[in-house]
């Protein structure tokens, strides 16, 4: 039995599927990305913008990390590289610069379903911090781990 929370999760079970076709036909469900039940508020995007995990009151370390960023409730947050890679910037990404195909924030946290990370590894949902400039996708649990995995070294540039 497969769970139906798990369907339409833009991973693609290949137990059960045999090509991603059927894991993408999801906007003919009655179900909109944001509005199920089974989906909201479960601190995965199943949308490309993420419209999902927003008004969650009390649910999430994101909604902690949104209200110390001082983003608004069709923001999200986003950290930016600035002044040749040596400065961050905390900053807010409108909901309409999420998940357009265009990075913003480092390691393409703006783009959860729809940067490289996620078309290389469909299957590994561990390997979703993406490395600038490169093609190379690591573990999130990577990041300040005080090793350089990143060719330009974001993964720990990032870091308090």
């Amino acid at each position: 039995m497969y769970p139906f929370e798990e369907l339409c999760d833009h991973i693609v079970n290949y137990q059960i599927f045999s090509d991603k076709a059927n894991e993408t036909d999801c906007e003919y469900w009655s179900f909109t990305c944001d509005n199920s039940p089974f989906t909201k508020c479960n601190n995965v995007w199943n949308c490309k913008n993420g419209l999902d995990e927003f008004y969650c009151p009390g649910t999430s370390l994101s909604e902690d990390i949104q209200k110390s960023f001082r983003c608004n409730n069709n923001e999200h947050y986003c950290l930016q590289l600035i002044n040749n890679n040596n400065d961050i910037n905390m900053t807010c990404l409108h909901l309409n610069r999420t998940g357009d195909g265009i990075i913003d924030c480092i390691g393409g946290t703006d783009e959860r379903l729809t940067n490289i990370c996620q078309e290389t590894y469909p299957i590994d949902i561990r390997k979703r911090f993406y490395c600038m400039n490169s093609s190379k996708c690591i573990d999130p649990d990577q990041v300040c781990d005080t090793i350089i995995d990143c060719p330009f070294k974001d993964d720990e540039q990032i870091c308090p």
